[in-house]
């Protein structure tokens, strides 16, 4: 036969086998669990603590989990069986753990954690290819864990218990056996500042920030009590802020305290009330008495807004001081329902909390409410024109004359109602004063105006202004709605 024949019959065995082996090695190379990385190999060879000299041994595969326990069990009846041929690749071979080398892992590595190795063998398109996957499943010795339950079980720890902070005095106070027990009655104002007692007095309320970016800080706090009630004063720093202080409510309890003056004192306290009140130790003599309500005015209408107690009426109203504008400035006049013919006067102005008013003269124009803070009374006014017109008298004046018109002295004494000039009145009256000599002068001035340095121009100012409010040291002397109802 010639060559060319020759050639041309084995170029198509030549062709298909090519092709063959070409589709073998694309299916491998698309297998990714055929082959192992360098990496992985170093980690599963050092998993399995297998030495170098031992990597070509024959190996043994299980499709069963291999653990301490089955291999000890089987030692003296399983026989290590030699394993199927694998490639010529090293990439396919698979570690082994023999008896001799597994003895000596449990013995030198009593401690340490043990790794289960699962080990299964995949034979895909007629054993072509094998592909062994390598399942590393952490886990401690159940022995191990056993104990250090048992260890753990076993410990005791002590309970810290809680010791309240227990006072001798009062211990013995409470006892009766305190000697020197000193009563506080109602007619105390006593003033306590609070440290440690401060969040549960105020529940909670006294280390905090006022402002949502503003960092928190102790707010400074006074207990006071007064008339057997108690109440709460925090006062605020920094700039911007809504009030300068705010009172608030005390929590129930009993509190053992310090007073300002130095005093240790006992107290139970119950909706806002004092039910006991007594100095353990300390001399009482050095707290104060009440002897105005500008001690207490404030706090009082507090206390009744606070615990809401309905024992109270109160009339609020507005007005503006012309000479020092501060905004309107908001007053309340209250009584307490038991003694409703008391009467009670606060202010407050922006950015303040409410105070006690020390004096204040208001009165009002017309029926419309307009209420103007002024420096004296209309009453204080109807006595300085009395009194110069008497005394005008005594020197032989008989009234006198404004615009060619004459005012006798009895014209304004005959009726018994306040005495009520215009300006141009008042002047005509000052200019008869200007009549006496600079003596007589002197003598009128000591007797009728030495109290208050009112001219006789400022009131006839204000003789449309009829007195509404008139608070002097913190006492209401007159209130327009109070005494119109009580006449």
């Amino acid at each position: 036969m010639p060559l060319s024949q020759i050639i041309k019959n084995n170029f198509k065995f030549l062709s298909l086998t090519f092709f063959v082996f070409f589709i073998s090695c694309v299916v491998q190379a698309q297998n990714p669990k055929s082959i192992i990385l360098p990496e992985e190999k170093a980690k599963i060879e050092s998993l399995l603590a297998i030495k170098p000299e031992e990597k070509n041994a024959p190996k043994q595969y299980d499709s069963s989990v291999v653990t301490e326990t089955a291999i000890e069990k089987n030692n003296s009846k399983n026989k290590i069986q030699k394993s199927a041929k694998l490639s010529k690749k090293p990439i396919k071979k698979s570690p082994k753990i023999s008896k001799k080398n597994k003895k000596k892992l449990l013995k030198n590595n009593k401690k340490r954690i043990i790794k289960k190795v699962k080990i299964t063998k995949n034979v895909h398109q007629k054993k072509t290819t094998e592909n062994v996957e390598l399942n590393i499943v952490e886990s401690e010795s159940e022995e191990k864990i056993k104990n250090e339950e048992t260890i753990i079980s076993n410990i005791v720890i002590p309970k810290i218990e809680e010791r309240e902070r227990t006072d001798a005095s009062l211990e013995k106070y409470k006892k009766g056996e305190l000697d020197n027990v000193q009563e506080i009655d109602g007619n105390y104002i006593i003033e306590s500042e609070l440290k440690e007692n401060c969040d549960r007095a105020v529940a909670g309320q006294c280390f905090r920030a006022d402002k949502f970016f503003q960092e928190s800080y102790f707010h400074y706090t006074i207990l006071s009590i007064f008339h057997k009630k108690i109440i709460a004063e925090q006062f605020f720093e920094g700039e911007g802020r809504a009030s300068d202080k705010v009172f608030l409510k005390v929590s129930d309890g009993e509190y053992l305290l310090y007073t300002k003056n130095k005093n240790k004192i006992f107290l139970v306290v119950k909706n806002g009330l004092v039910e006991e009140l007594v100095v353990l130790d300390g001399d009482l003599s050095k707290e104060s008495k009440i002897v105005s309500k500008c001690q207490y005015a404030d706090k009082l209408l507090a206390f009744h807004r606070l615990y809401q107690t309905k024992g109270h009426n109160e009339e609020t109203l507005l007005y503006s001081d012309k000479k020092n504008f501060k905004g309107l400035i908001d007053a309340t006049i209250f009584s307490e329902k038991y003694r409703p013919k008391i009467l009670y006067s606060t202010f407050k102005v922006p950015n303040k909390a409410i105070r006690a008013v020390q004096n204040l003269n208001l009165c009002r124009v017309g029926d419309s409410f307009q209420a103007i803070e002024r420096d004296f009374t209309k009453g204080e006014c109807d006595r300085k024109f009395r009194c110069t017109m008497e005394n005008l008298a005594g020197y032989g004046s008989e009234g006198f004359s404004v615009n060619d018109k004459n005012f006798t002295f009895d014209d304004f004494n005959q009726d018994k109602i306040m005495i009520s000039l215009s300006r141009e009145q008042a002047i005509g009256l000052a200019e008869e004063v200007a009549k006496l000599s600079a003596e007589d002068k002197n003598l009128l001035k000591s007797k009728c105006f030495n109290d208050k340095n009112i001219d006789l121009i400022s009131c006839s100012v204000f003789e449309k202004c009829h007195d509404y409010l008139v608070v002097e040291a913190c006492e209401v002397n007159y209130f327009y709605n109070a005494n119109k109802e009580n006449n």
